[in-house]
């Protein structure tokens, strides 16, 4: 599976699909972390009562749901987006479903390189510097495809 696709001024970054079964896994505990409070909820209206401890665990459940959601799918779906244009670069995070805040930065005297993964593993991470804003990716990569893929970035500014 090709990680890395560089056409123009986008390169996209896809994560390493985790196998099948951890995703089914997650699958199902996301499901069920959002049908227990669904469940106690529609419990309310046979006539239970309302205390604060269940109001505590519908919201823990609830955010503990929304947490996995976006675990599950971005070990399915996770992708970085980086638009790299004359004046700026912008970088964007997707989970298929959601998308995470946009960060941009200018390009002037953009600097790219590796940073090492905490792992100690011959993998890194893609890290983009002009002046003092510094955007790092957070798909780990094998050092070979990143140096590469830093020749290719450079060209592609020349």
């Amino acid at each position: 599976m090709n990680q890395i696709y560089l056409n123009n001024n986008l390169l996209l970054i896809k994560v390493k699909k985790t196998p099948l079964i951890i995703r089914i896994v997650l699958f199902i505990f996301t499901f069920l972390f959002f049908l227990f409070p669904l469940a106690w909820i529609a419990s309310l209206f046979i006539g239970k009562q309302i205390t604060v401890m269940s109001i505590i665990l519908t919201g823990i459940f609830l955010f503990s749901g929304v947490y996995l959601l976006r675990l599950t799918l971005w070990n399915t779906y996770g992708e970085e987006k980086i638009y790299i244009n004359p004046t700026k670069l912008t970088y964007e995070v997707s989970y298929g479903w959601f998308k995470d805040r946009v960060r941009e930065m200018e390009t002037l005297n953009l600097d790219y390189y590796i940073k090492p993964h905490p792992s100690g593993e011959d993998i890194g991470l893609l890290a983009m510097r002009s002046g003092t804003t510094e955007i790092e990716s957070v798909i780990p990569l094998k050092s070979i495809l990143l140096e590469d893929l830093i020749i290719n970035l450079k060209n592609l500014k020349s």
